[in-house]
């Protein structure tokens, strides 16, 4: 309304529900939404239509450029390249493509892994979640829901509430899900 943005008051879009029922999501590129239904059936919408996709995932991850990486049932890590899914190797509970050289995860043992030069490197530290931005901003949470930010070749815990789940869009847009729920 006009006495809102009189009053620097942001009017923000609304929810609006949309059919189907997933256990993950993850949006990269305009047109590029992903999903792991609840018999982890690995989807892709296009034309607002659901289409499942030919592999088991618990997870996928996709970036602004396009980039799409997921987990299989067994903890595979695979990378769609020219329309089809190609085994990368290691075993990984959780990943985050930020960008296709921005790729992180966590395996079930909370180590930290960065892919660097076509290897998977571990990274010092250990997290349940990590979440990678689009600019390498990596940001994380550990069992216990402290919150850290890879500075560097450091991590530094931020100081906070217990977060469950980080998302990273850029250095400048961190979300958090705290152990609640709450955003």
């Amino acid at each position: 309304s006009d006495v809102e943005k009189s009053l620097g008051v942001e009017t923000l879009p609304s929810w609006r529900r949309v059919e189907g029922s997933l256990t993950q999501i993850s949006v990269g590129a305009e047109g590029q939404i992903w999903g792991v239904n609840p018999f982890a059936g690995l989807l892709k919408k296009e034309n607002d239509i659901w289409t499942e996709v030919d592999e088991s995932f618990s997870q996928v991850s996709t970036s602004y450029d396009g980039a799409v990486w997921g987990i299989n049932n067994e903890g595979g890590i695979l990378k769609k390249e020219n329309e089809k899914w190609t085994n990368i190797g290691g075993e990984l509970s959780q990943i985050s493509v930020g960008s296709e050289s921005h790729v992180w995860g966590v395996n079930d043992e909370g180590k930290v892994y960065k892919r660097e030069n076509d290897a998977w490197e571990q990274v010092d530290g250990w997290l349940s979640q990590v979440s990678v931005g689009c600019d390498g901003s990596v940001w994380g949470v550990n069992q216990q829901g402290k919150v850290y930010c890879r500075d560097g070749g450091y991590w530094t815990e931020i100081e906070g509430p217990m977060l469950s789940q980080v998302s990273v869009g850029s250095s400048s847009v961190v979300w958090g899900l705290t152990v609640e729920g709450n955003i």
